[in-house]
């Protein structure tokens, strides 16, 4: 009975491992998600005439009335309170860059969470069999 009680713990850690995983890999499809649209913000900024006017957002769904002067060159935050001015081509490689690490991620947790499932397979089936052998 034991042996059982150990197998029922074993699932239920290895599923939690699981859905944390799964949570860590939700998060990480947003980031790639939100930088997909500022890679496809910079290219309509791109189209802008210069002198025009914009909504820039100013955080939690608030707009500024902006007029576009420069639509050719970017501030990015590169480090700690550190921000340079980049063209639009510039951060687009390295949004291209963040991108292609963030995807190197998911496929190491779909690596991971194969395993696991996998694991909890087998741990499944010891349980069935355990079960039966107590019955």
């Amino acid at each position: 009975m034991k042996e059982l009680e150990e197998k029922y713990v074993q699932n239920q850690l290895l599923k939690g491992e699981v859905e944390e995983l799964l949570k860590q890999k939700e998060i990480i499809e947003q980031k790639i998600f939100e930088l997909n649209m500022t890679k496809n913000t910079i290219g309509e900024i791109s189209k802008i005439k210069k002198g025009d006017f914009i909504w820039a957002p100013i955080g939690s769904d608030v707009f500024v009335s902006a007029r576009i002067e420069d639509n050719k060159t970017f501030l990015s935050r590169v480090g700690a309170d550190v921000s340079v001015k980049k063209t639009g081509q510039d951060v687009i490689k390295i949004l291209d860059r963040q991108i292609k690490e963030l995807n190197n991620s998911i496929n190491q947790i779909n690596i991971t969470v194969g395993k696991y499932v996998q694991e909890l397979k087998k741990i499944e089936d010891e349980i069935i069999r355990l079960r039966k052998k107590n019955s």
